[in-house]
């Protein structure tokens, strides 16, 4: 994908998410609610002209809740909206105009503007190939579009984007792959990122008032609306803080790389799995509301002992998490503390771990290599309650903490599509449970 571009503009790649100060409105999700006449007819004249808006309202159990000129913190007017036979038909009626004109508008902004420009218009307007175009849009996630297709799909926003990437090609900030790769990192998980965002707003809505399903989403949508500055501003303080845990990480690693290049991406790492027992046959008589609960204990308790013990979570596979640790003494605590902290707690389920120890390669922010595809493996033979682990983690953990574990030898023992490995199971001697609380 090549998107270079004749145009000199300068370009200067940022990380920045912030929310528009034009246009931010909502109202309630439900009609009951009621607003006075006066306060929606108000409210819908001011969307009509356009006025610029820098606070937004927000719905909480029924109040419609207008915060003051500033950022999202400023504290906020509240009115309370009058019963429900007070809204007159007019009201109704400006209501249902008015939440119509903000989704619509607010969707622009989202777009970076209307959707107006056809494939061979965007062509026109980036400077890039028609086949290009459509590759960008195909790395944001979205359908393929045919040459013959006439609709309007971009808008100011998306000709802007891919302006500046193929300027900053042009400019040697990025070479294709790279820019290739980055965009369809970021769309991918942008999209994970926004459905957790989704489903837990849903959730909130659900629990704080007793909303039914279609009222709840509804709700979330409006907050997306009226939170959008405090959404992306915590967002953007978690991608910094990331970014700075990434390059104290990277430096230990750097030291770590061999200097011959073709192993120059694997370095060596204590790999863990961390799995909940028959998963499928707990779960198969589960109502929606108990599974999603199971499922949200199990991620937030994984989640809580491999970041507390100095871990960093690979990816969780909704009934598994797999982990990896800088040494094999953070491996090997993490895997303990995981299966002790679920063996004790009655509310949460069983679960069976693993723990190896090798040279891996780390690609699109997964991990490969032979100690992930071991670490797999042994997960699946261990018991109920137990760490399978290597004979070569052993002697390598015996250096630096015998006294810490105890390394019992299960024997040889063969493994779908690895042959015959000598395997051990790892206990800790003393234990310490406790997690903060959900």
């Amino acid at each position: 994908m090549d998107f270079k571009t004749t145009e000199s503009q300068d370009v200067s790649p940022t990380f920045h998410s912030s929310a528009s100060q034009s246009g931010s409105h909502s109202l309630s999700i439900d009609e009951e609610r009621g607003m006075s006449s006066n306060l929606i007819q108000s409210m819908y004249e001011k969307a009509m002209e356009n006025q610029p808006q820098t606070g937004g309202f927000e719905t909480i159990q029924g109040r419609v809740v207008i915060p003051r000129e500033g950022t999202w913190e400023d504290e906020p007017i509240k009115h309370t909206p009058e019963t429900e036979s007070e809204v007159s038909e007019k009201s109704e009626e400006y209501y249902e105009t008015y939440t119509q004109h903000l989704s619509e508008s607010f969707i622009d902004e989202l777009e970076g503007g209307k959707a107006q420009y056809t494939l061979e218009q965007a062509e026109q307007l980036s400077g890039l190939p028609k086949d290009k175009v459509r590759r960008f849009w195909l790395l944001m996630g979205f359908p393929t579009i045919e040459d013959d297709n006439e609709e309007r799909i971009f808008s100011d926003g998306d000709i802007k984007a891919m302006k500046d990437l193929g300027l900053a090609i042009k400019y040697d900030l990025l070479d294709d792959a790279g820019i290739s790769s980055l965009l369809r990192a970021d769309s991918h998980m942008s999209d994970r990122l926004l459905q957790w965002h989704m489903e837990t707003l849903v959730e909130y809505a659900q629990r704080a008032f007793n909303y039914d399903t279609a009222s709840a989403h509804r709700w979330a949508l409006d907050y997306f609306h009226d939170n959008k500055l405090f959404i992306s501003e915590l967002f953007e303080y978690a991608w910094n803080r990331q970014m700075a845990a990434l390059i104290r990480h990277a430096e230990a690693e750097i030291e770590q790389m061999d200097s011959d290049e073709s192993q120059a991406n694997r370095v060596f790492r204590a790999v863990g799995f961390i799995d909940i027992v028959s998963f499928t046959n707990r779960t198969e008589h589960l109502n929606v509301s108990q599974f999603a609960s199971l499922i949200e204990r199990f991620d937030y308790v994984c989640r809580a002992v491999i970041t507390s013990n100095g871990g960093r979570v690979v990816k969780s596979m909704g009934d598994a998490f797999l982990f990896v640790a800088d040494d094999v003494l953070t491996g090997a605590n993490v895997v303990c503390k995981a299966v002790e902290q679920f063996r004790n707690v009655p509310e949460l389920p069983a679960v069976r771990a693993s723990l190896t120890w090798g040279k891996i390669l780390g690609r699109f922010g997964d991990v490969f290599g032979p100690p992930v595809n071991l670490v797999a493996r042994l997960a699946d033979i261990a018991s109920p309650g137990t760490i399978l682990t290597t004979k070569s983690l052993t002697q390598r953990l015996s250096m630096v903490a015998k006294d810490q574990f105890h390394m019992i030898d299960v024997g040889n023992t063969k493994l779908q599509g690895l042959g015959e490995k000598r395997v051990f199971e790892l206990r800790r001697k003393n234990s310490d449970i406790g997690l903060p609380q959900m």
